[in-house]
């Protein structure tokens, strides 16, 4: 019998002993238990109010009424999501929270609330891509412009970070902050070399010179072409802040490029003697001028009177406000965000948020089931990947605009892949600040033959035919080889070009032109008619309002797909049947060590990864280079 440790027949020391059997929870107990849970949560439910946790089957509120009293709306800046999923959190009261889309319902629903005074911007290292920035400095600026005050707090930050301060009034940092501001950047590692002393070396085919996502797997630096185009991206960002502190601060970019930025790393101090700052001051200093703005005699109780946004969205002035909006026509939010993958999502750090083809497909089908959906908005923040993955889903996206109109919402990042998506809907909505095009695609394969070589390997074959062992990595590549893997880019991408000229109603000379794996911002691409209209989610929202006859003035219903989880489905994963433990710890691994990684480094983790898994399976790719994602 077997037995936990060694046995020694005849011997005191090595007892034998049976290994106690492990009892079996009955079949019965797991659904006993969910019964009991959805039979107290449901008495709760109807037993309490519904402006309290848990009434009437809904999410959690908060007190109604919490924004009767002079307040102020706080929004931290940090991580602001374009999605996000329901938390245990949520289940038993907590404040979530809030999305980019629901930051920007607030604002605009705060405008009109009496009893929202103010708003407190409070820095912690915003994330926001170029597009969400400058879409959030409009909803800001426009709160300001209603008569109130807006103020800024930050204690430390970039160039990005300032540009959204700057729609504050005010602008406030403690004596130990500092903020650089120097200008832009981008810097990329090159792996040719190093991989050469591993005797790897890359195959990799672009089309065409710009699409240069391969080129540091076979390059030392980067290409004339990247270059140009890296510079022309960050001369645009790079004008829009000047124009910016211009604006608002009254400082000329003369003053600004001899005596600013050539400091680098810039002390409240200095801010404020050259005017880029109002204030050196501590946040408790800056509640207390909170707390004067409304007029309390206790400036301790401030804290009580700043909203969150998520506490925010279940006051009784944002109700109402929604209550404004028609139950239908509704217009339906399908999110899009990360590489587009094939097949089923899969929980991976070292991938990050994907588009998996079949999971998005059933998204977009739910979406243009719903009957109370009267359009659809397409919101895509990608930089592209999967070939095959991308014409499937734009291929659903042509069958379902012939049911219900459909209109692109480009975020941050809408390129190659991404961009390709967007051509599948009636109309194409681009931020000005958006990174789209890179109409191209690349061939980025590995070849371990040097590596033999070095350990001295080597490789037997027994073939029925001359071309059965095509592609093998163990073996350098063959001329008539690399004939055919530029054969195949080619051919893609002449589908690539021709599609889009169908679209967009242009030649294939004309999108040629401007293609070639070029990456524009919106507003270029706009004037080169790669998009129909300039304008963030909100434009987009009203485009579709005006297609379905919503009178300009009233809120329209906006549902979001895919669905968030409702409470009962939180409490049924309590016992949801677990992975293979090999699997999970894999998993838990792979996730401390991408969290050990530094912050800088895991979005080109995540890329890399992510182009070497989907090279595995098929050669060509439109994906954009990680390098051209916003970054300070």
């Amino acid at each position: 019998m077997t037995t936990d440790f060694p046995t020694r027949k005849g011997s005191s020391d090595f007892p034998t002993s049976p290994v106690p059997q492990r009892r079996r929870t009955p079949w019965w107990v797991p659904p006993l238990v969910v019964a009991v849970l959805v039979a107290v949560y449901v008495t709760i439910s109807l037993l309490l109010p519904t402006d309290i946790p848990f009434g009437r089957f809904g999410f959690p509120r908060i007190a109604a009424g919490v924004a009767q009293e002079p307040s102020v709306l706080i929004l931290e800046l940090g991580d602001l999501p374009e999605w996000r999923q329901t938390t245990w959190e949520e289940l038993f009261g907590t404040a979530k929270q809030a999305t980019f889309g629901e930051t920007l319902t607030a604002l605009h629903a705060a405008q009109h609330d009496e009893s929202i005074r103010g708003l407190y911007l409070r820095f912690t290292g915003s994330t926001l891509g170029w597009a969400m920035q400058e879409e959030l400095w409009d909803a800001i600026s426009e709160f300001r412009r209603s008569g109130k005050f807006v103020y800024a707090y930050v204690e430390v930050g970039g160039e990005n970070d300032y540009a959204l301060a700057l729609a504050a009034d005010s602008l406030f940092m403690p004596r130990e902050g500092y903020l650089e501001l120097n200008g832009f950047a981008v810097g990329t590692l090159f792996y040719a070399g190093f991989l050469q002393k591993l005797g790897i070396s890359y195959h990799v085919e672009q089309f065409e010179e710009y699409k240069s996502a391969g080129e540091p797997l076979a390059r030392r630096s980067f290409s004339s072409a990247a270059r140009q185009n890296l510079r022309e991206l960050l001369q645009e960002r790079y004008q829009y802040l000047l124009n910016r502190i211009r604006e608002r601060r009254g400082i000329s970019e003369q003053d600004l490029q001899q005596r600013v930025f050539p400091r680098g790393i810039q002390r409240p101090d200095s801010l404020k003697a050259w005017g880029l700052i109002d204030s050196v001051a501590y946040e408790t200093e800056v509640l207390n001028l909170i707390a004067h703005r409304l007029e309390l005699k206790d400036t301790l109780r401030i804290r009580k009177r700043l909203l969150s946004v998520a506490r925010y969205l279940r006051s009784d002035a944002v109700k109402s406000w929604r209550k404004r909006a028609a139950a239908r026509p509704a217009v339906a939010v399908v999110y899009g965000m990360g590489a587009i993958v094939p097949g089923r999502e899969i929980e991976n750090p070292l991938i990050g948020p994907a588009i998996a083809s079949e999971d998005f497909i059933e998204t977009l089908r739910e979406a243009e089931r719903e009957e109370k959906v009267g359009a659809i908005i397409l919101r895509i923040d990608s930089p592209g990947g999967s070939v095959l993955a991308s014409d499937a889903i734009w291929t659903e996206l042509r069958r379902i605009a012939r049911q219900k109109p459909i209109y692109a919402s480009l975020g941050n990042v809408a390129a190659s892949g991404g961009y390709y998506l967007a051509m599948g809907c009636d109309t194409i909505v681009s931020h000005p600040a958006t990174l789209t095009g890179s109409i191209g695609v690349i061939l980025a394969l590995p070849n371990f033959a040097g590596t033999l070589q070095k350990l001295d390997l080597t490789v037997d074959t027994v073939l029925t035919n001359p071309d059965a062992l095509f592609a093998m990595p163990f073996l350098p590549y063959r001329e008539r080889e690399k004939q055919r893997f530029r054969e195949l880019g080619a051919d893609v991408y002449q589908n690539f070009l021709q599609k889009v000229a169908l679209r967009r109603g242009l030649s294939v000379e004309q999108v040629r032109e401007y293609a070639r794996g070029r990456v524009w911002t919106g507003e270029d691409a706009y004037r080169r008619r790669l998009v129909d209209t300039l304008g963030g989610l909100t434009t987009a929202i009203a485009l579709a309002k005006r297609r379905l006859g919503v009178p300009e003035d009233k809120p329209v219903a906006v549902q979001e797909f895919p669905r968030r989880k409702e409470p009962i489905e939180l409490l049924w994963e309590l016992f949801r049947v677990e992975p293979d433990p090999e699997e999970r710890a894999l998993r838990s691994a792979s996730t401390v060590l991408f969290a050990a990684i530094p912050p800088q480094l895991r979005s080109l983790a995540q890329q890399i990864f992510c182009l070497w898994q989907l090279s595995q399976r098929e050669p060509v790719l439109m994906a954009l280079p990680w390098w051209m994602l916003p970054s300070e």
